[in-house]
This record gives structure tokens, sequence and C-alpha cells, in this order.
């Protein structure tokens, strides 16, 4: 039996917007939003990654960075917020967006 595909729940109407240059979570400035292009993980950290709601095409906004390459405080759709380890944001691609709101 296959799993379910993982939703990405967002509030509001469609948002028009234009993506940036693809880069990965560690690097993208903070408050600045985008999506999610990809994971590149083992299969055991994306598939938790994706049941925290970090899934493709979902946005993603870097909120916090701990000093000393501590976790990143992140904001997943909106509504969801959870702190990942830089060497897992080190793996997870994401395209910059403009036009949305913050």
């Amino acid at each position: 039996m296959r799993s379910p595909t993982p939703v990405c729940w967002t509030r509001g109407p469609p948002q028009r917007y234009t993506r940036g240059a693809v880069t990965s979570l560690d690097a993208l400035p903070l408050h600045t939003p985008a999506l999610v292009a990809a994971l590149h993980l083992e299969p055991r950290e994306a598939t938790w990654l994706r049941a925290v709601g970090l899934v493709e095409g979902c946005s993603v906004t870097v909120l916090r960075r701990a000093p000393w390459s501590g976790p990143l405080h992140v904001r997943v759709a909106e509504r969801t917020e959870l702190a990942i380890d830089r060497a897992l944001a080190l793996h997870v691609e994401v395209s910059p967006i403009t036009g949305a709101r913050p």
C-alpha cells in the first residue's frame, strides 16, 4: 500500500510570486520566504521532515539562527514552527520567492 502524498496546508488565497535562485535552507537569509524545492536526505530523515510539514512546494522561512552552528528556527507553511539541525538544513533545497507576504 502506498503512503498518502504529503500535503502543504496554507492560509489565505493563492498568491502570485516569483522564484529566485535555488539555495540551501541553511543559506537562506532571515525572514525571507522560500519554497521547498527538494529534500536531498536519507529516506529516514526526509520522512521525518515531511511528517512535520516540510514537503516539496511548501513555504518556509528562517526565523532565527542559533549561535555557534546551532539549529535553525523555521516556520513551515505559516503554521508550524520547528528547529532544524544545520546539517539537515544544508540538504534542504529552497527557492526564495518575491512578491509574497512574509
